[in-house]
């Protein structure tokens, strides 16, 4: 294993159990009743006992521990063997995923300590994670895993790539835009704006993807 590889997977495994030391060291004290969610105007809309943050905490930790290890390990499970520049692209990905998993978690026992969960932070971190997918999203070879996976990308390399350099272009753009738009937006109005945002980003390479295997199947026929 390269001395490079140890040490993102140190990494990886210090930004996931940040939280967990977090929540240890705030946790006496914590009041007995704490914040577990919040409503679309970023105030607490339930409560519940701060046992529950340990179960919050341990679930982000365990997905993201997950996702980290299938992404760095894509070249033994994908059928399509992801090798090489898609590899390091991957890695990195699974690098920015622990990362905002973390920075999740980190936000999750904050709140508990202030009672605001800091949407305006936490939508322009969810903007820079989508502007940084889009980034990395153009130099990854077809894979079942991360990318634009529709039937006509998964079997035309192609059409993969066409896609993905669209969509790299529109996600950098397109996270760029949630996060500048959140440093303004009232709270109210930022889960909206994510949402139609995100839709936009997903459908038009989607479409787009379409309409390259129409147009090649028109012309072979």
């Amino acid at each position: 294993m390269k001395k490079q590889s140890i040490l993102q997977h140190g990494l990886a495994v210090l930004i996931l159990m940040a939280p967990a030391f977090y929540l240890s060291s705030v946790w006496a004290a914590l009041p007995e009743s704490v914040p577990v969610h919040f409503g679309a105007d970023g105030l607490p809309d339930r409560y519940g006992s701060k046992s529950e943050l340990w179960a919050v905490v341990g679930i982000l930790g365990g997905v993201g521990f997950l996702t980290y290890l299938l992404l760095t390990n894509i070249h033994h499970v994908d059928p399509k063997r992801a090798q090489g520049q898609s590899m390091e692209s991957l890695s990195k990905m699974a690098l920015a995923t622990v990362l905002l998993l973390g920075l999740i978690g980190l936000m999750i026992v904050r709140s508990a300590i202030t009672g605001e969960v800091g949407g305006s932070v936490l939508f322009v971190v969810l903007g820079l994670f989508l502007a940084y997918t889009g980034n990395l999203m153009h130099s990854v070879k077809p894979n079942y895993f991360f990318g634009i996976r529709l039937p006509w990308t998964l079997e035309n390399e192609e059409n993969w790539r066409k896609t993905h350099q669209l969509g790299s272009k529109i996600w950098v753009a397109g996270g760029i835009m949630i996060s500048g738009l959140s440093l303004f937006l009232p709270t109210r109005y930022q889960v909206t704006v994510l949402l139609t945002l995100i839709a936009i980003m997903v459908l038009i390479p989607g479409f787009y993807s379409y309409y390259l295997y129409r147009k090649q199947s028109n012309s072979e026929g």
